[in-house]
């Protein structure tokens, strides 16, 4: 709960090897009073998976579709009609949402009702364009080339290098424990699409469409219905998530190990024994089969890229110096500072 509001967190699900990263953060808020997850994946082990979680944890609850079968973005749009409760903040996160700052509920939430106005309020999300463009004209990240405000610009949504290079960016951030440098002053948008990595609305909102969303839901959600109710959205600048990877980078960031460091950060997390809950979620994961669909093959190409320094432990510092070390070794040499 959050001033008089229930707290339900929704996830389009569900990729386990990006969600069993992500669960933790979610879990352990002791203002979120249900997740939401919408099973939207035929993949066996990953349904194992989702009822796996709704076994073990009071507060997921596994929404299935019983309109559309599972089809990517295709069959997401129905789930929305099962947030529009009154009463109720809804955050949306994606399931490669892959790291979450500590007080970002308390964070949000207060900006959300300091915003009753604006239809979708978002934070600042790493990996995605809009908010590259914001971190870029803040001066915070510093890049030779100009990244439009464009959700599917060709270099900050379509360059798999420069995704690559934006990670590492950001972890480095995290080693040094500068995150809050980054931070930006929060920013009014309209007829801007902006990629719906995460994002809060209030169900009473989206009662008043009965959370019918037609066709693109990124389209309707970011820019059509906000005009139609003459409201705007917004982005709070002041807390940060990181989102792993538009399908036109993820291959490259497989091969790179950025999920693995990701997965490194939340292991060495002890804030609300998020690290224990991360042992938790990760045996589940195995428990719903040994092989990880979809990511074998991406695995064995990560092998080849970095010679897997997670076979031995090593800190989340040494990870990324020995990333780094390989990005040089390929004469990559990132051009963000």
């Amino acid at each position: 709960m959050y001033q008089d509001h229930r707290v339900v967190c929704v996830t389009p699900a569900g990729r386990r090897r990006y969600m069993k990263i992500l669960a933790p953060y979610i879990l352990s808020s002791p203002l979120v009073d249900r997740w939401d997850v919408w099973v939207n994946t035929s993949d066996p082990y990953d349904l194992q998976f989702i009822e796996g979680l709704g076994r073990e944890f009071e507060k997921v609850n596994p929404v299935l579709n019983p309109v559309d079968k599972a089809n990517g973005n295709a069959s997401i749009n129905w789930f929305y009609q099962t947030a529009i409760e009154g009463n109720t903040i809804y955050i949306k996160f994606d399931d490669d949402i892959v790291w979450v700052e500590d007080g970002f509920f308390e964070t949000l939430l207060d900006y959300r009702n300091k915003n009753r106005e604006h239809l979708l309020v978002f934070p600042a999300i790493v990996n995605n364009a809009i908010c590259t463009h914001l971190f870029q004209q803040a001066k915070k990240l510093n890049y030779p080339e100009y990244i439009q405000a464009n959700s599917v610009d060709e270099i900050g949504w379509a360059s798999p290098e420069f995704a690559a290079d934006l990670h590492v960016w950001f972890l480095n951030h995290l080693e040094s424990a500068t995150v809050d440098e980054l931070k930006f002053d929060s920013v009014p948008i309209a007829l801007n699409r902006i990629s719906i990595n995460c994002f809060a609305w209030y169900g009473e909102d989206f009662s008043k469409f009965n959370g019918i969303v037609l066709d693109d839901d990124e389209e309707y959600l970011s820019v059509i219905k906000p005009r139609e109710l003459g409201k705007i959205n917004s982005i709070c600048g002041n807390t940060i998530v990181s989102h792993f990877a538009f399908y036109s980078q993820r291959r490259q960031l497989d091969q790179a190990g950025i999920l693995e460091a990701y997965e490194s950060v939340v292991q060495a997390n002890d804030h609300h024994s998020i690290a224990k809950m991360y042992k938790t979620v990760a045996s589940l994961s195995l428990s719903a089969g040994h092989r990880e669909t979809g990511l074998l093959e991406p695995c064995i190409r990560g092998i080849r890229y970095l010679r897997l320094p997670w076979l031995s432990w090593v800190s989340p510092g040494e990870f990324y110096r020995r990333l780094k070390a390989k990005f040089k070794k390929k004469e990559r040499k990132p051009k963000i500072s």
